[in-house]
């Protein structure tokens, strides 16, 4: 069955539950759970970018369908709590996904060295939605990317899959774009095709706007002061 290029990013879903390593994936060092903060999950909501941030042509998607990995080489990337929100653009199926998670003093430092530190040819996810079950085989590979905040990591990511996916969508690529602010983490994802320079810096504009629409929230105003 054929299905519309833009549609991927709504079929490629994969709930943290349902990940997994898989052959050919790197076995992750255990993380220990999240610990909670007095974070209220509606003010960090607060701080994500919406669509007047992105402009004309971008709609809200379920923030439940995170397009990219629920994890990076196996490591976990959500706090406690964690908000995510996700856009599509019909017009040109661009799919982009945010999600700060909030942590507790010294702990966003911690998961943010586990993140730089993971290591791995490929791992397998597995994906889901009305169409059935399959695994998707992500490839990271080294990207530049612009400084923001207190610590900034990026890397990019390639899904390998299926055969009856790969022939519809071939090869998907995902800027994976890290960013430590104090104790909270910002995560965003820009799946795409290519890997043209136009669109490593659209992806860097977007990092750009995240990160100023978190720095003028509440939250990022107490980290600024150090009272994350």
């Amino acid at each position: 069955m054929k299905v519309p290029p833009w549609a991927f990013g709504i079929l490629l879903i994969c709930g943290a539950a349902a990940c997994r390593g898989g052959s050919g994936a790197a076995t992750p060092t255990p993380s220990p759970p999240p610990s909670s903060t007095p974070v209220d999950k509606a003010v960090l909501a607060g701080s994500l970018l919406d669509t007047s941030d992105l402009g004309s042509g971008w709609v809200t998607r379920d923030g439940r369908l995170w397009v990219g990995p629920e994890s990076l080489c196996g490591v976990p990337l959500d706090g406690n709590p964690t908000v995510v929100l996700s856009f599509l653009d019909f017009r040109s199926g661009a799919a982009l996904d945010e999600r700060i998670s909030a942590h507790r003093p010294g702990d966003a430092k911690t998961v943010m060295t586990r993140i730089v530190g993971a290591s791995c040819k490929k791992w397998n996810e597995l994906a889901h939605d009305a169409l059935g079950d399959w695994e998707v085989v992500w490839e990271p590979a080294p990207m530049s990317f612009p400084s923001f905040g207190d610590e900034t990591y990026a890397v990019q990511v390639t899904a390998r899959l299926p055969h009856n996916l790969q022939v519809d969508f071939g090869e998907e690529v995902v800027d994976f774009v890290f960013v430590r602010i104090g104790d909270y983490i910002i995560v965003v994802n820009n799946l795409r095709k290519y890997t043209t320079p136009r669109e490593t810096l659209e992806s860097a504009d977007a990092v750009s706007r995240a990160v100023a629409k978190f720095l003028a929230s509440p939250l990022g105003t107490a980290s600024q002061k150090g009272n994350p």
